[in-house]
């Protein structure tokens, strides 16, 4: 005697769920539905797409990833490739977990790591170790890194370079110190963002060289006057000789 249940369990096992996308969206709008897409596809992707080293790889020989791709989905979903809102889907994912794959990599294998210690071969099993053109550029980089002089020049400054780097304006400034002969000479300090604690540095840095010009000028005064008293001195006791005659 068949039970009720008979068939039941095996239609349930091979049921495929069904992925509707609506148009203007990039993945299927129910939720179920959008992480089962998610899950089956990240795993698909790490099961049998390679990981390549830009997006416009996996459009050559005729967008052969992408078809393997959604092959497999076609095997795990019930969904439409005849749709184009369907298959720009399945690339928009297939695209965001290449991009994340390739990121994962690189900061496990790669980042912070000694260039003696950066792996010569593919770390996976998803990377071909004659498909890696960054290598070279890699080797490259770092013999030109070492032949390199000024590395200020590149762009490349060391921290204490950066700390004690100093514009012309500065360099004339810490050896001129009349702000207006600096002025009259077109040399004008950079322009900074203003703040109430840097407006009031301002000005008291103005009000200091004022009172130092007005210290010097007095100064000047000061000698003018006593060289003039000097020299009428001179006039009013002049010592009258032989040869004045």
């Amino acid at each position: 005697m068949v039970g009720q249940r008979s068939g039941q369990d095996k239609q349930r096992v091979t049921h495929q769920a069904s992925i509707h996308v609506e148009e203007g969206l990039k993945q299927p709008e129910v939720p179920m539905q959008a992480a089962k897409f998610a899950s089956k596809g990240g795993i698909i992707m790490c099961g049998h797409i390679p990981i390549l080293t830009r997006w416009k790889d996996y459009k050559a020989d005729d967008e052969k990833q992408l078809k393997i791709y959604i092959g497999k989905l076609v095997e795990q979903f019930n969904i439409d490739t005849t749709s184009q809102l369907v298959i720009e889907a399945c690339t928009d994912m297939l695209k965001s977990q290449e991009r994340q794959g390739r990121y994962q990599l690189k900061k496990k294998y790669f980042e912070d790591l000694a260039a003696n210690e950066v792996p010569t071969k593919t770390p996976v099993t998803t990377i071909n170790d004659d498909y890696q053109p960054h290598r070279e550029r890699f080797t490259i980089n770092i013999d030109n890194h070492e032949a390199i002089r000024y590395p200020q020049h590149t762009e490349s400054r060391s921290y204490v370079a950066q700390a004690h780097a100093v514009t012309t304006v500065e360099a004339v400034a810490a050896v001129v110190q009349s702000r207006i002969f600096r002025e009259v000479a077109g040399i004008h300090p950079p322009i900074k963002k203003r703040t109430r604690v840097g407006t009031i540095l301002q000005v008291e840095e103005i009000q200091a060289d004022i009172e130092s010009e007005k210290q010097g000028g007095a100064q000047l005064r000061q000698k003018i006057a006593e060289q003039e008293i000097a020299r009428s001195f001179e006039k009013q006791h002049k010592v009258v000789t032989l040869s004045d005659f």
